[in-house]
Formats: C-alpha cells, structure tokens, sequence
C-alpha cells in the first residue's frame, strides 16, 4: 500500500508538471480551431452547429467540452481557459491507465512503469497541453478497458458483471464520440470478452443476455448521432478525398515519415528503448497475451491499411509501452543481484532522462523547440526546416504574440480609414484566428513577418517586395524581435 502511494505521488508529480506548466504560453494552434463551435464570435461560420459538426472528421465530444470555459469567460480567447479542461482529461487519463493496467497484469511494478511513460512520452504530453479530442479518447478509452478488466477477476456476481459491462460500454461509445480510431482499443475488450467466454461459469443464456443488452446500449447511443453523421459526412467531396487519402494499401514506415514524426516528439533514447524492451516485452507476457495481441494487431492495420496516419499512429504506442514495462519489471526484480543493481540505476536514470526531456521540449520555452534547436544534456537536437514537410506540429511552445498583431493593425486600419489585409509567412490557419482582417496579396497591405514560424518558412522579412517600410516590432520576454510588421505598397 505505502508503494503504490508513492507510485501515485511520483505520477502526479510527473503528469501535471508536464501538463500545467506554462500552459498559457502558446498561441493557438490550427487544430485547436476545430474544438472553437463559432456562433457570432470573432469569426462568423455560416453554418448551423449541426452542420458544422457533421463537416469535421472526428466526433463532437471535444466541441462539447470546449463549450464549458466557452460558458465561463464568454469567448474563446482565453488560450488556457480552454486548455485547462483538456489538460485535466489528460491528467486523469495517466492515473485511468495506471488502475487499468494494474487491474490487468495484476502488478503494481509494470503498472506503474507503464504510466509513468505513458505520461512522459512526447506526443501524449503534446495532446495534454493543447485543446483537441486526444486526451478525451484515452480517459474514456482507458476507462472501458478498465471496467470490462473485471470480467477477468474470480468469484463475479452476476449484478457486478451487467453493472461493469454495460458501464465499459457506456464509456467506449463516449470514447467513439471523441474519434472512431478508438476502434483500436477493441482489441483489448474483445481479447477480454473471449477469455470470459472461456470460463464458462455462467450459462448460455446468461451470456446472450449480456451481449444482448450491451449491443443494444451501444447502438442506442451511438445510431442517432453517427447514421446521420455519416451519410452527411460523404456528400462532401473534401471528407470522401480525406477517408480516400486516410484509409488504403500503406506503405512503410519511414516512407510516410511516421518515424520522423514520432522522433520529432522524443528525439532521444525513447525509440530504441521501445523496440528493445518492447520485443522482450513480448517474449515476457506470452502467458497473458493481451498486450501482444493489441500492439502486434493495431501495428499490422496501421502499417497495411492506414495509408495516412497522421499522428494517430500514437495508437500503436500504447501497448508497446506496457511490453516495455514488463521488461523493466524482468530486469529489476532478476535472480542475479548484479543485473538487479544495475539495471535499477538504468531505470531511475532513463526515466529521469525521459521526463526532462520531455520538459524541455514542451514546457520551457527559452528554446522553442522545433522550430529551435534544442540540447537535451549533451545530445543536441537536429535542426527542422520546412524543407522536411513534417505534417504535423503540436503541443510545442511557441508565441507570437497574435493578439498584439491584431491590435495594432486594427489601429492602423482605423488611422488610414480603409480595412487593408495583410500577409504572413506563418500558416494561415493560425492567423485567421487571431486577426480581424482578412489575408491579400495586393498593392497595399501589412506583411507580418513572423521569426521562427510554426510554418518553419524562414523568409520573413518579404525580400520579394521592394516597397516595404518596418513599421512595428515586437519582442519576446527575453528581448528577442519575433514579429516584424512592414507596410507593403504606396509609402505615405
């Protein structure tokens, strides 16, 4: 018991430093633009919510929650308003995981390593500092896992295995809500399910009546919202391209970059240890299969059927990181004293390794890492460009200030008496949020040229405009200019 508190004090430590810290910093990224359900805001959708929502690609559970800040400050201005309920989903989800696989490999060592790299792993932490539906998916992912794990345990009343399967239902449909790729974690349930079906302490009908009442709860909640959805989902041509572009015959690995995507996140030691310790991982939980089959499974469909992942390859990670966790567990409590010693003091130095890594990447912001280079100790970070066409960037700090460009733009406008738009070398889904006016390339407009972008251009001083004057700077707090605002066209 006094372990296991310990466990618990050493997560929560971990798991909101990671996630809290800092949390303000950032400017909105592009994707957090999906949770925004605009209705006479800033910017104007010409859509009815149900329209709106029915033009996304995932469900609407994250909208939803960002409707709770939205009913407090009013706005979607506030960045860490809206963050914060993301963040504590994300949070939670860490202590879920940990309960979830305690309750299934029946050991407080494995469960605990697992959390706690599950906590520090790179594009966890990146989902649990931004406001989108990922952090959602694993609570309530996690949470069904967890109540159908009881089917595994001895001596079961009856009452308890309706109450806890039709509550694991419950919590995959919210799941659903959140993203369809939750789909995965079906893998452990139905690996669950089977198992319990192998007992066979209870009778036929009994068993009927359980499927019976737990696929009538799972369609009741998810037909009414989903049919719909998703017929109206493929009358746009844009969603029918997008499911054409996701799903397919997939190519490797390295191919389509997820390697790099996934070494943007943990730049050091967190690939070789997964692959090394998850095989032996493997090898190590051939008597309970079940994280086996979820991870060799979900890394077969990602690599022959998902021909665009995006970063949901995240999805593979998940099980693999418990397979790591049974080879720290091996390694620790081994027979030979010297392999016990030493690999104790290999497992407090990585994971110590791991977390600060993951805080200087996420957190401190001195360094805006990737758009920055970073050093992690002594192993330096390779330098990212846009060259590199790395699909998705999330979770990193980065401020520009947007709010302050805005201002002194409307300023501007309001002085000359005419609405003039501007140009930026950063991605213009970013700017959209922010600025009032919209983006032009004519005779006359602001060229915001952004340092350092998100978009990783470099060419922010707009050489290919010859009649451009400066015309406002802004600094960060350690007195770097990130921001450069010229007047691009007739000079006054």
């Amino acid at each position: 018991m006094r372990r296991n508190k310990l466990f618990l004090l050493i997560l929560f430590f971990v798991t909101v430093s990671l996630r809290l810290i800092n949390l303000e910093y950032s400017d909105y990224i592009q994707d957090e633009v999906t949770t925004f359900l605009y209705r006479d805001d800033q910017i104007l959708i010409h859509f009815s919510p149900r329209e709106y929502l029915s033009n996304q690609h995932k469900g609407p559970l994250q909208v939803l929650v960002a409707r709770i800040p939205y009913t407090i400050v009013g706005n979607y201005d506030n960045e860490l308003a809206l963050r914060i309920p993301f963040s504590l989903f994300s949070i939670a989800s860490v202590f879920v995981f940990y309960y979830m696989v305690l309750r299934l490999s029946k050991n407080e060592n494995i469960a605990f390593f697992s959390a706690f790299l599950f906590s520090v792993s790179g594009l966890v932490v990146a989902y649990g500092r931004i406001a989108q539906y990922q952090s959602l998916v694993f609570f309530f992912g996690f949470s069904s896992i967890y109540y159908f794990a009881s089917l595994l345990e001895d001596s079961l009343t009856k009452n308890r295995i309706i109450t806890n399967t039709l509550l694991g239902t419950f919590l995959f449909s919210i799941a659903f809500y959140g993203h369809w790729f939750v789909v995965f974690m079906l893998f452990p349930i139905l690996y669950i399910l089977i198992t319990f079906l192998k007992k066979k302490e209870f009778s036929l009908k009994f068993m009927i009546f359980i499927a019976l009442v737990n696929l009538v709860l799972l369609l009741a909640l998810l037909l009414p919202y989903f049919v719909p959805y998703f017929l109206r989902l493929f009358e746009n041509s844009r969603n029918v391209a997008y499911a054409e572009h996701t799903f397919g015959v997939g190519s490797s690995f390295f191919v389509r970059k997820d390697v790099k995507q996934f070494l943007l996140y943990n730049p050091f030691l967190t690939l070789p240890l997964y692959l090394s310790f998850g095989a032996f991982g493997i090898y190590l939980s051939r008597k309970f299969k079940i994280f086996s089959i979820w991870f060799l499974l979900t890394l077969l469909i990602f690599r022959f059927f998902v021909n665009y992942s995006g970063l949901h390859f995240y999805h593979i990670f998940i099980p693999l990181i418990i397979l790591v966790a049974y080879t720290y567990n091996y390694l620790i409590t081994h027979e030979n004293p010297r392999v016990k010693k030493y690999s104790r003091i290999f497992l407090v130095l990585s994971f110590a390794f791991l977390y600060f890594q993951s805080y200087l990447i996420f957190v401190d912001h001195r360094k805006e890492y990737p758009m920055e280079q970073e050093k992690i100790l002594i192993f330096k970070t390779p330098e990212i460009t846009h060259e590199d066409r790395l699909r998705s960037k999330t979770g990193f700090p980065h401020k520009r200030y947007w709010e302050e460009i805005n201002d002194f733009v409307n300023s501007q406008n309001l002085d000359k008496g005419f609405e003039y738009g501007y140009y930026t070398n950063e991605d213009k889904g970013i700017a959209r949020i922010y600025m009032d006016t919209e983006v032009v390339t004519g005779e006359n407009f602001y060229g915001v040229g952004i340092k350092r972008p998100y978009s990783l251009a470099t060419d922010y001083k707009f050489p290919q405009y010859k009649n451009r004057s400066t015309i406002h700077k802004i600094k960060n707090e350690y007195g770097d200019t990130v921001v450069t605002i010229y007047w691009i066209g007739e000079q006054e």
